[in-house]
This record gives structure tokens, C-alpha cells and sequence, in this order.
């Protein structure tokens, strides 16, 4: 058998229930959702509905305002300081790993290339990718801009879905 956790919910107290309406961090509003239109059947105090509906809208815009900049400049240097941090930590990795390591050589066109020269070539590789970064930065303001649409939707799906 099989639980449904809209089953669960129709034995729940009111104020069990208008606890979980208006909980602040859920990834799944659907429970929410539910929980705040069987509060307004059971003619709870819809002021309280009201406000806590608001809340949690606001609860919503607060966390994307957090972890997403919206301004495409503030974006892109984000996006900047991030790529050159990571690259920088690669490059030393690299950097340490090959020029510490025990000695190796190539002969490449009768070219000697001895640890240090191997990891300077490779240290400086890693900063390679610097060269796509204006695509780098289109992406990462489309992931904003996606996440913004799924903030919007969120939304309307808690205006439209409660009726109230």
C-alpha cells in the first residue's frame, strides 16, 4: 500500500498544516500548495493565509536575489573572477606537480624539453579556456535568466493554485 501524502494531510491539525504553508525553504511547493487551500476549506483565519502567502512569495525573490545577480555586467565579472581563480588554482597544480616531479625528458624534433619547461607549458595551458570567455559568460547569464524564469513560474503557480 502505497501512502499518499495528501491523505496525510486531510488528518492533520490546522496548525500542523499552517506550518507547513508557511514553511520558507522548499524545494517542492506543492505540499505547500495543498496544505494552504485545505486551510482556506476549513475556513482558517485567512488573514494569516493571506500574510503567509505573501511571505513566501517574498521568501522566493529573497532567495534568487541572494544567489543570482541579475545585471549582466555583474554577471560577466563574476563569471571573470571565477574562470581566473579556477585557472590560476589549475596552473599552480599543475605547475607544482610537474616541475617537483622526478626528471623527464622528450626529445621532440631532436629538442630537449626538460620538468620545468613541461610545466610551465601546462601551467600556462590551463589559462586556455580564457580565450572562450565571452561564451563562457553568454552561459552563465542564460543559467541566470533561467532560474529567473523558474522564480516567475513559482510564483504564478502559488497566485494561480491557491485560492486564495
Amino acid at each position: 500500500m502505497k501512502l499518499n501524502w495528501k491523505d496525510s494531510f486531510k488528518e492533520e491539525s490546522n496548525n500542523r498544516l499552517f506550518e507547513i504553508f508557511s514553511e520558507k525553504n522548499r524545494i517542492n511547493i506543492d505540499p505547500q500548495i495543498f496544505a494552504g487551500n485545505l486551510l482556506f476549506e476549513r475556513k482558517y483565519d485567512l488573514e494569516l493565509l493571506k500574510t503567509a502567502k505573501k511571505e513566501l512569495i517574498e521568501s522566493i525573490e529573497d532567495a534568487f536575489i541572494r544567489k543570482y545577480n541579475t545585471e549582466p555586467k555583474k554577471i560577466r565579472k563574476e563569471n571573470l573572477v571565477r574562470e581566473l581563480v579556477l585557472r590560476t588554482l589549475l596552473a599552480i597544480i599543475v605547475f607544482g606537480i610537474f616541475y617537483n616531479s622526478s626528471p623527464l625528458s622528450f626529445n621532440l624534433f631532436s629538442l630537449t624539453i626538460d620538468n620545468k619547461t613541461i610545466a610551465l607549458i601546462l601551467g600556462l595551458a590551463s589559462f586556455l579556456p580564457l580565450f572562450w570567455l565571452k561564451k563562457s559568460n553568454e552561459k552563465a547569464i542564460e543559467k541566470v535568466e533561467k532560474e529567473k524564469e523558474k522564480k516567475i513560474n513559482l510564483t504564478q503557480k502559488i497566485n494561480t493554485e491557491l485560492r486564495f
